[in-house]
């Protein structure tokens, strides 16, 4: 319960077994109340590491996109009466501790929806990296394929 609120963390989740542990470790079980993995059919053990740490995971039968992961948790979140869905990566790529400054405006009813971004002034992208490199978060395969583009 944050501010009176019944918070559920989302983190959409595809082969992430070697991040995802550090996502539910770093994510403020002061402040969310049910961190909720959606394994999007992952083929390593996300779903497992994620239980072992404490979550809560639906898994979904085949790889189906972070857009329908999301939709399955946003339903989730209705059915199970939360009041405000967080949403983090489960490439540990954000900074859950900022999660209140999302919150926060939500709790005061001066906003419905808070999006938050690590390029901004105040995220914590690491220096260096521009927003308008499209191959910045990508690797391998991925990344000579757009850089060929």
């Amino acid at each position: 319960m944050y501010k009176g609120r019944k918070i559920i963390a989302l983190v959409p989740a595809c082969n992430e077994e070697a991040k995802i542990g550090r996502v539910v470790e770093r994510t403020p079980c002061d402040i969310v109340d049910t961190l909720l993995v959606i394994d999007d059919g992952s083929t390593d053990a996300t779903a497992q590491v994620a239980r072992d740490r404490g979550a809560e995971v639906l898994t979904l039968p085949q790889v189906s996109g972070v857009g329908a992961a999301l939709r399955a948790g946003l339903d989730h979140a209705r059915s199970g009466g939360f009041d405000i869905a967080v949403i983090l990566a489960g490439n540990n790529k954000d900074n859950p501790d900022e999660i209140p400054r999302l919150l926060d405006p939500i709790c005061a009813d001066e906003s419905d929806f808070v999006m938050g971004s690590r390029y901004l002034d105040g995220g914590a992208h690491p220096a260096g990296v521009s927003v308008q490199d499209p191959t910045a978060e990508r690797t391998g395969d991925d990344a000579e394929h757009e850089r060929q583009r």
